[in-house]
């Protein structure tokens, strides 16, 4: 006996750990569905992959959507370092609610309290390349007050080949 069902591991486990042995064969974030193969004694999980689309650059081989981290770079003024976090925090609020990011952590540099890295990971780099358009245009925020120049932002995406 063969049943054939779409699987969402978040909708059948929540933000539970899965049990031991249950494992998805590619990231939560997929553009393809995944499907699971119950027989009577074990269940199989294979990924659904149509080869006759093309790959995005946000995708990778099994169709999973590769994460991006972008690294901000910043230096806040040293009569601005009381409000920095208040500031910082207020603008993260957004950021971390924006679709498509996984998370934002804040980095202080344990020589220079002034120096800070924001730490922002993305679903894929069209979603990061969506809240920078979003923060250039009606999204500005108060961050550009406190900052003593200009900060430096550098993408990553996960090697997958080495």
């Amino acid at each position: 006996m063969l049943s054939l069902s779409a699987v969402s591991p978040s909708r059948r486990y929540g933000d539970q750990a899965q049990p031991r042995g249950r494992r998805n064969c590619i990231p939560r974030h997929t553009a393809f569905p995944m499907l699971e193969y119950t027989t009577f004694f074990w269940s199989v999980k294979v990924c659904q992959i149509d080869y006759a689309q093309p790959i995005s650059r946000d995708l990778n081989l099994f169709g999973a959507l590769v994460p991006i981290t972008a690294f901000l770079d910043i230096h806040v003024k040293p009569e601005s370092l009381a409000e920095a976090p208040d500031v910082i925090h207020d603008t993260l609020l957004a950021t971390r609610a924006f679709d498509g990011c996984l998370g934002v952590d804040v980095l202080v540099d344990t020589e220079d309290p002034t120096h800070f890295v924001l730490v922002e990971k993305w679903i894929s780099l069209d979603h990061d390349t969506a809240y920078r358009t979003y923060r250039a245009g009606p999204g500005k925020s108060s961050l550009g007050t406190i900052l003593s120049g200009t900060p430096v932002l550098t993408k990553f995406e996960i090697a997958t080949d080495i």
